[in-house]
């Protein structure tokens, strides 16, 4: 601890949020960063800023949680740490937190820091709620996504960098003759699930379709959904894409052995890359449907302000708010932007970096977006959070093997839950027919919770009807005649699901 007067600096490394307990107070003002490698830059101007504070004021800097501890734990830590300054992501996966009230709307400081000249506009646009007004963060940088490469590799193989499937698929017959798995794909990393069916529901529906599955308008028992499940599934049966019992940065390691070819992954895979300035280069995910828009994803990482920050505590007056404030706008300041421009992000502040020295791959990148028709932030922050954290698992166990049909369904169920508060059409198995002897059905819907009521008789089934017991396992429909059966499911705050109906014919009884 290094002690300015009165004035204390503690400077910690917290891996998700282990000894942040102890040093909660009313008086302490936390910087809570989710990205890890804080620069000197950013080092130096947490120390300078801690010498300018309120003498009362205990200054925690540079505490990291972690990118995987936030996505699970924010809602915790924005109630918990509301004394904060936090790196957080931009998107739809804020738009719960605003609905909420825990974070603070920065209109005020937006116009104070004239962020508006100085931030695209398409960026700070993902820092609001599509129906509740104001800017509730500030993005401070961004990055693209793309294949990444081995100049040295490509030039081995005699190939270039391809610009539709066609091409790129002669690359992956030369990368396995040449004893190179094509691409790989970190298991461990549920999130980067996101990537793929982002760009393959691009490439082969285009982005006006992705967008609206983003938004929960389509379902993912849609034939076109399906259609990207069945491509992604042949990449990895055809051995192009080989799933790997590892995390991301594993196969980032292989893709530097030359043990892996090809890696679709963002800006951050260059941190620290051995021969980043003359054997790492990308492309941009090749096309695979030539009448379709291009779109990529260029994901944006804020600041925020939890919405519980002091600004008029009878014990602290005003200071807290004030100097997170103060924080955020130095962060953002041009001449801090400006000293901290790194090679695997691309600044928010455009004067900032115009006033830097970029690296070649930042330049390429930013030309990427620019010749793009429309971006997306990721999967996982382009839906809603309770969304994205479930289906993000569920695609990895689609990559790992689960059948696309069940993946599917639950999507649906997931879907419908979060975006809609519905409840998901129960699963009646066998779904009718006919049956020489009598036959044993099941009744079930994917929405967790949820009850599944019946009626035997043709009538329409209510709360007060049958209730299917999935723990007594099926049911048994007795012969002979006809059997028309009707099922909803229901769950409390949730509307309920439309009715299903199958007609079953047996034509004997049990001997």
């Amino acid at each position: 601890m290094v002690i300015f007067g009165v004035v204390f600096l503690v400077l910690l490394a917290v891996v998700q949020g282990q000894n942040l307990t102890t040093l909660r107070r009313d008086d302490t003002l936390f910087f809570l960063r989710t990205q890890g490698g804080a620069s000197p830059a950013l080092r130096n101007l947490l120390v300078n800023f801690s010498t300018s504070i309120d003498e009362n004021v205990v200054m925690v800097a540079n505490s990291f949680i972690g990118t995987e501890f936030s996505k699970y734990n924010m809602p915790t830590l924005l109630k918990q740490y509301q004394n904060s300054v936090m790196e957080y992501f931009t998107g739809a996966t804020i738009s719960t937190f605003i609905e909420d009230g825990l974070l603070r709307n920065l209109d005020d400081l937006y116009e104070r820091e004239d962020w508006a000249s100085k931030i695209p506009k398409a960026l700070l646009d993902t820092c609001t709620h599509p129906t509740i007004p104001g800017h509730y963060c500030v993005p401070y940088n961004t990055y693209t996504w793309a294949i990444y490469y081995r100049p040295s590799v490509f030039s081995k193989l005699g190939v270039v960098p391809p610009k539709n499937w066609s091409e790129l698929e002669v690359i992956f017959d030369k990368m396995k003759s040449a004893g190179i798995t094509p691409m790989g794909y970190p298991l461990r990393s549920q999130w980067y699930s996101g990537a793929w069916i982002d760009y393959l529901d691009m490439r082969i529906n285009g982005v006006d379709f992705h967008r609206n599955l983003t938004q929960g308008l389509v379902s993912y028992e849609d034939a076109r959904v399906q259609r990207v499940f069945t491509f992604w599934k042949q990449l990895i049966s055809n051995q192009n894409l080989k799933v790997l019992d590892t995390d991301w940065s594993g196969v980032r390691t292989q893709l530097e052995k030359k043990e892996v070819g090809l890696y679709l992954i963002g800006d951050f895979v260059r941190w620290g890359f051995p021969g980043l300035d003359d054997d790492l280069d990308f492309f941009r995910f090749p096309i695979i449907d030539e009448t379709l828009a291009v779109g990529e994803d260029v994901p944006c990482d804020s600041y925020l302000i939890p919405a519980g920050t002091q600004k008029n505590s009878p014990t602290t007056p005003e200071r807290i708010g004030v100097h997170s404030e103060n924080l955020l706008g130095k962060l953002l300041s041009t001449e801090f932007v400006a000293s901290n421009i790194n090679m695997y992000a691309l600044p928010a502040n455009i004067k900032g970096l115009e006033q830097s020295e970029q690296h070649p791959l930042n330049i390429k990148a930013s030309k990427l977006v620019e010749e793009s028709d429309t971006v997306f932030q990721f999967f996982d922050r382009d839906c809603p959070r309770d969304f994205a954290l479930r289906a993000v698992s569920l695609l990895t166990d689609l990559v790992n093997g689960t059948a696309a049909a069940d993946i599917a369904s639950q999507l649906d169920a997931d879907r419908l839950d979060v975006y809609f508060g519905k409840v998901s059409s129960p699963y009646m198995t066998p779904q009718g027919g006919y049956f020489k002897k009598p036959v044993s059905i099941t009744l079930h819907s994917l929405t967790k919770d949820a009850s599944v009521f019946y009626t035997l008789d043709g009538s329409t089934p209510t709360t007060h009807s049958s209730l299917f017991n999935a723990t007594l396992g099926a049911m048994v429909l007795p012969g002979p005649g006809s059997i028309t059966v009707k099922a909803f499911a229901h769950k409390k705050g949730l509307d309920p699901s439309p009715i299903v109906t199958a007609l079953f014919i047996v034509e004997e009884t049990e001997s």
